[in-house]
């Protein structure tokens, strides 16, 4: 496996653990529709369901830059369409998990929670 992708999986499962150990409850991994994936889909505490999108540098201060407005409608876009399959009624909320390695085994990790996608249909 190429190793971005492999540093991707590792900050996905970094990111579940996070999420896990702060009491949400994972609902999917990796769902994919057409051309778009989220990495996670969970319930917080309170019962949200959330997309989460995770982005894993190295050495980089914004990983969570990278998610540009194409990703953002992909996101938004599969979200929509999984919600509409498991008809789920719920309140559509976007986080990003930023994990950015500083050193092989050291990272720091960011959660941006309710991130508002804004653009164009």
């Amino acid at each position: 496996m190429a190793l971005h992708l492999e540093l991707g999986k590792e900050g996905e499962r970094i990111a579940e653990n996070f999420l896990v150990n702060k009491g949400y409850k994972l609902v999917e991994r990796n769902y994919r529709h057409k051309r778009g994936e989220i990495d996670l889909i969970v319930r917080n505490l309170n019962n949200k369901l959330i997309f989460v999108e995770v982005k894993t540098r190295v050495n980089n201060e914004y990983p969570e830059l990278s998610v540009h407005s194409r990703k953002q409608k992909l996101l938004f876009d599969t979200a929509l369409y999984y919600k509409e399959i498991n008809q789920v009624e719920d309140e559509t909320y976007f986080d990003i998990i930023s994990i950015n390695f500083t050193s092989k085994n050291k990272y720091e990790i960011t959660h941006f929670e309710d991130i508002v996608y804004e653009f164009e249909d």
